[in-house]
């Protein structure tokens, strides 16, 4: 089921040059996405209602999903071997790291500024596009927001992690996720050639290997 309802705002870039717009603005985008997070589940999936296997533990979910994506890796030559069966080493390990503190939750996954509605004064009046939720580790929700948006608004991840907080083991869960997020979304990109949405994202993962 779709429920569709208009919702008046601009577009976020048009406030996100006001300082105090842009602290509203990530402020309350910590508070909405803490808020869905709160949202708990019993078990982690890649689908939200009930048509996917679904995970008591996220390192067994991890498991289960890396194989995929190593599969598109190899069929787009995205890495060579090597360098794939190491991030998936590192994924791997951080998986188990985690496991005891990582809880299921609905996440959007595709957090970033085209999916974030502002209105003239920063606040935040819709988070759009759930095509994409599913039952994962709140950490999820991080990867775009730290890879296409703070980058671009210096003091914005300050201002949504004194919001948010700072979960138990959170840097490793990021990390994960980034890495986990990235390995997929490059041979992704590969396989419809998109050249740009590639390129950011190896440079991305440069900088969250070289963290």
């Amino acid at each position: 089921m779709r429920i569709f309802t208009w919702i008046v705002g601009v577009d976020p870039r048009t406030v996100l040059d006001d300082r105090r717009r842009s602290e509203t603005f990530f402020e309350q985008l910590a508070t909405a996405t803490r808020h869905l997070h709160g949202i708990g589940v019993e078990e982690f999936s890649s689908r939200l209602d009930g048509s996917a296997p679904t995970f008591r533990r996220w390192s067994e979910y991890v498991a289960y999903r890396l194989p995929a994506v190593l599969v598109r890796v190899r069929a787009t030559r995205a890495f060579e071997r090597p360098d794939a069966e190491h991030l998936a080493g590192i994924i791997e390990q951080l998986a188990h790291q985690v496991d005891e503190v990582a809880t299921p939750a609905i996440c959007h996954r595709d957090l970033h500024l085209d999916n974030l509605l502002p209105d003239t004064d920063g606040h935040l009046v819709g988070v759009v596009d759930f095509d994409g939720a599913e039952a994962w580790d709140p950490a999820i929700d991080l990867v775009k927001l730290r890879w296409l948006v703070f980058p671009n608004h210096p003091g914005a991840e300050e201002v949504f992690t004194a919001t948010y907080g700072q979960p138990v083991q959170w840097e490793s869960r990021v990390r994960l996720v980034e890495l986990l997020e990235l390995l997929n979304a490059i041979p992704n990109a590969m396989s419809i050639g998109d050249r740009d949405f590639e390129e950011s994202a190896r440079k991305r993962l440069a900088v969250v290997l070289a963290g």
